[in-house]
């Protein structure tokens, strides 16, 4: 894999808002046979009820091209239902080849906007499925390998025009994380690693360093969720106006440590409703805090929370809590 495919997502450390279903981590039949899940998705297009909304996203090695919440999705969704699938036991993340296709589909009931919705309304109301193409195969959210032919090329021609934004994008999101992790395995190759991380999330004027006067540390770790406590030990701020460190209630991405090296774990799309809100706050001197946020599977080996702070220096500086599983 070309290194410049490990830089296609960066995964924002305040607001995160995706739709999932639960996904598997190998190339098996799911529970949710792809036929019956496409014919469910046309079928909610064409009732009047549902609202349809999607987007197609391509990437060619160099640019990502992306279009987005289009009335040709109603389209896209009836020539997907032509294509005969061959579910399959051969795919592997390292058959990924240029071009990639990658599609996220959702469908909203509609006899639902007027009311106040709670969790169980949004997961009742919404339906999501996403999958990407890449070199005869088709692998989607739910964790299926399909054998298919499909001209993506020819199908969004007449979409509106893609839009290219480059390859740091959030994107992709089912690309990414079912060619980084699959069969408990993770592929570094379609990875990123720390550096090239801190790289794309700083622009080249801001200055960035490891930890200075305080620290994270790893708490717990209970179903999706990782708690870790950071700890202001010795930074005293500039007075009132900054009296300590400036962090966010929710940390950044994980990261799983590979032959040495940390690599970023992509977002787990099958965690479905996660919301982070943008709420800062400050730790003074000798102050600590709990900080937690949603990660989802994580198989065993060694990995590491990722937190960053703001001083009134203007310096962001990280630190990196160990763990585990």
């Amino acid at each position: 894999m070309k290194k410049n495919l490990k830089r296609i997502l960066v995964l924002g450390m305040t607001v995160c808002l995706m739709l999932g279903t639960p996904a598997l981590s190998g190339c098996k039949k799911s529970k949710k046979d792809i036929v019956s899940v496409i014919s469910d998705l046309k079928a909610k297009t064409e009732d009047g009820k549902h609202h349809l909304q999607g987007n197609v996203s391509s990437f060619d090695g160099k640019e990502l091209k992306y279009t987005s919440f289009h009335g040709e999705m109603k389209s896209f969704v009836a020539e997907l239902s032509k294509i005969k699938y061959e579910n399959c036991n051969d795919w592997d993340p390292g058959k990924v080849t240029y071009p990639i296709y990658h599609f996220e589909l959702e469908t909203f009931d509609s006899s639902f906007a007027d009311k106040e919705m709670t969790m169980e309304d949004m997961a009742a109301a919404t339906t999501f499925w996403g999958a990407f193409w890449s070199n005869g195969y088709l692998v989607t959210s739910d964790g299926d390998a399909y054998k298919c032919s499909f001209d993506f090329a020819a199908v969004t021609k007449d979409m509106e025009d893609l839009v290219t934004f480059g390859s740091k994008i959030e994107l992709m999101q089912v690309y990414e994380r079912m060619s980084a992790l699959w069969n408990g395995k993770w592929y570094k190759e379609n990875m990123q690693t720390l550096d090239e991380y801190l790289a794309c999330t700083y622009d080249g004027e801001q200055t960035i360093s490891k930890a200075d006067g305080w620290n994270a540390k790893f708490k717990s770790r209970k179903n999706n969720e990782v708690t870790i406590t950071l700890k202001n030990t010795d930074c005293e701020g500039n007075g009132d106006d900054w009296p300590g460190i400036g962090y966010g209630k929710h940390f950044g991405p994980v990261f799983v440590k590979i032959d040495g090296t940390w690599y970023r774990v992509p977002w787990d799309v099958s965690l479905g409703n996660v919301a982070y809100t943008t709420e800062g706050s400050t730790l003074v001197k000798g102050a600590g805090d709990d900080v937690t946020s949603v990660v989802g599977y994580l198989p065993k080996g060694e990995y590491a929370a990722y937190v960053n702070v703001a001083k009134n220096t203007g310096v962001f500086e990280y630190d990196l809590a160990e763990f585990t599983v």
